[in-house]
């Protein structure tokens, strides 16, 4: 008991070794004057400049959040203002837990999760929560979901493109997708190369072991060829405190 409240002091006294006016967290309201380093770092990531990867300074120093999520989370609840319309259909592939508590909060019953539950993948939640599913065959019919938040999931499967198209399948005339993926500023094309299964390959040539391609200039185009309005969004200016990525477009679908 002594040592847990020591523990327990000693991560409030570091909390508020953060504490400042810099940043304000979306999530967990926390008032920051720093972020702290979350990612990893490898010559790929810094060859093409990978947008959403690398080891950057972007991690909430109370809630832990990315910049990826806040990003996310930003646009759902500021943009869509989604989280006082419980009665939306959501589909949501690979979860990050951060942004599924909060559906779960605001108890959204037609709220699915759905994973591949690839090797050493997302060991954070459990089967009861996440059902298992392939985002190249999704086991649900045409126009069954209001929103979808696919966010970057597209560069660890097979074939995106089909990926990409069950995805407009499975949406909602006037619904709306939220496709993120790292993305390269400085190739004009997609470099794909799925037959490649060593580990140490795949890192160095697409910036993470579990990668099967790394996205182009291109991508949006990829996204419209299987007949998604693409909208590009960027929140940084809108919100400035709450730590996204300056570079960091928003790809939004819509049917």
């Amino acid at each position: 008991m002594k040592k847990s409240i020591l523990q327990n002091r000693q991560a409030y006294v570091n909390l508020l070794s953060h504490w400042g006016l810099k940043y304000k967290c979306p999530f967990c309201g926390f008032h920051s004057k720093d972020l702290f380093p979350i990612g990893l770092d490898n010559p790929t990531i810094k060859r093409y400049q990978i947008i959403g990867a690398g080891q950057r300074n972007a991690g909430c120093p109370k809630c832990a959040s990315t910049d990826r999520e806040r990003l996310v989370y930003t646009y759902l609840k500021q943009e869509l203002n989604i989280f006082s319309k419980p009665k939306t259909k959501v589909l949501h592939i690979a979860p990050e837990m951060i942004i599924a508590n909060q559906f779960i909060a605001h108890d959204f019953k037609n709220y699915i999760c759905g994973d591949f539950y690839a090797e050493g993948q997302h060991a954070d939640y459990s089967r009861d929560f996440v059902e298992h599913m392939d985002v190249q065959n999704l086991p649900f019919a045409d126009n069954s979901f209001d929103l979808i938040i696919c966010n970057h999931v597209l560069e660890h499967v097979f074939d995106e493109k089909k990926a990409i198209c069950e995805l407009y399948r499975v949406l909602a005339k006037d619904g709306i997708a939220i496709l993120q993926v790292p993305i390269s500023p400085v190739l004009e094309t997609t470099i794909s190369d799925p037959s490649i299964t060593d580990k140490d390959i795949l890192e160095k040539k697409f910036g993470q072991k579990d990668h099967v391609r790394l996205f182009g200039m291109d991508y949006k185009s990829r996204l419209e060829s299987c007949g998604f309005n693409v909208q590009e969004i960027k929140l940084q200016c809108q919100y400035p405190k709450y730590g996204l990525n300056p570079k960091e477009i928003l790809f939004v679908g819509r049917k």
